[in-house]
């Protein structure tokens, strides 16, 4: 009896939400904050059943159709086109963000001087082929500032993603000089989440991802102070914990672990900066410093050059040892191998994975995942490097 209320409860919920779904569109089942009973039970229901009538090719073809109108839209006239801001995950940057800005360029024949890049710690090199000037979101707002600002969007949306062109985007423009205006032209990420999202949600293959993207090297930030005070020949080292890469003993000890063992072999340049942005919290390695395992480089770096500073270190790596996710994906842009670990692959994507290696492999990189709970791994990784 209990149970037959309980349900019942669960499907008066769920038709209210639905109800108020319908009403916003063909694009509510994604915007609508559903609870967790709707979204896990009945949601794939009704994608299921709406797939029977309209089969997800002709759904994409449309959402493709969609998406390039939107970037036509914004590209009418000869004035200025905005592409961002930038302020969800690197990974997304790096891996999905500007290599779709590159074929955008290349299928609108959108010239370089028209792009204005808005983004975060200094990756303006990143943007160089794509766009003629760059504004950093770091440079109007403090860490503190950005970090209440994204809490403040997960708060409201749910998630760091940037699939609506929303106020918190608006704020962001405005931050850096480039409030709504008739005469400029906006592209914001909301393009490029909203044509990738059916892949990553359903976990389709990749190949439509591949066709809408142009993963090219990366342009090294110029930093010489910094790169002068580099070894001739190092590795570069990132942990930071995630849902993939918890904050365990376990994982603690494995990224020391390999980090001695690396040490050994070559000098060790970690790229922790002290900053944090969002819920990504760097693992402290100050005993490796103070062991002398490992070379600090980054302290008292300014938060609108932290990228930029990490990049620059990466590209002169002999090799990249950190944390699935973000800058592994950075490291093969610049053709430098990437060994990421992980501890928890039920907690990342396959489809990112086969989109990562298939950009190493269009820039000359490479990708290799490390567990670490194999202690196997762990050493057969660490002496993949070469003295």
């Amino acid at each position: 009896m209990a149970r037959r209320k309980t349900l019942r409860r669960w499907s008066r919920r769920s038709r209210r939400q639905l109800k108020r779904a319908r009403k916003t569109g063909s694009d509510a089942l994604r915007r609508t904050p559903f609870d967790d009973v709707t979204r896990t039970k009945v949601l794939p229901r009704v994608r299921a059943a709406r797939d029977r009538v309209r089969p997800p090719g002709v759904a994409e073809a449309k959402t493709r159709a969609t998406i390039e109108e939107e970037i036509e839209a914004a590209l009418a006239g000869d004035g200025p086109v905005v592409v961002g801001p930038w302020q969800a995950e690197l990974g997304f940057e790096v891996l999905y963000w500007i290599p779709f800005l590159t074929w955008c360029q290349e299928r609108f024949e959108i010239p370089r001087e028209r792009l204005i890049a808005v983004s975060r710690g200094g990756c303006e090199a990143w943007y160089g082929g794509v766009a003629a000037e760059y504004r950093d979101l770091l440079t109007a707002w403090s860490p503190d500032d950005m970090r209440r600002h994204l809490e403040e969007r997960w708060a409201e949306v749910g998630n760091q993603k940037q699939v609506e062109f929303d106020r918190f985007d608006r704020a962001a423009l405005a931050a850096v000089g480039l409030p709504s205006r008739d005469d400029r032209g906006v592209m914001p990420p909301s393009l490029m989440f909203r044509l990738f999202m059916r892949v990553w949600r359903e976990r389709r293959p990749t190949a439509s991802v591949l066709q809408r993207s142009r993963h090219t090297r990366f342009g090294v930030p110029d930093m010489p102070e910094l790169q002068a005070r580099l070894p001739e020949r190092y590795t570069a080292v990132k942990f930071y914990f995630r849902p993939s890469f918890p904050d365990t003993p376990a994982n603690r000890r494995a990224a020391h672990e390999l980090v001695e063992r690396l040490a050994d072999r070559a000098p060790v340049v970690l790229l922790n900066t002290g900053h944090q942005f969002d819920d990504h919290a760097e693992m402290p390695l100050a005993d490796l410093v103070a062991s002398g395992a490992a070379m600090p480089m980054l302290d008292g770096i300014a938060p609108d050059r932290n990228l930029a500073a990490q990049a620059a270190i990466i590209a002169g790596a002999d090799a990249f040892f950190g944390t699935y996710g973000g800058l592994s994906y950075l490291a093969p842009a610049y053709g430098v191998p990437s060994f990421a670990m992980h501890s928890a692959p039920d907690q990342f994507l396959r489809s990112h994975l086969d989109v990562a290696r298939a950009a190493a492999a269009r820039t000359g990189g490479s990708l290799a995942l490390i567990d670490a709970r194999s202690s196997a791994l762990l050493k057969s990784a660490a002496s993949g490097v070469a003295p």
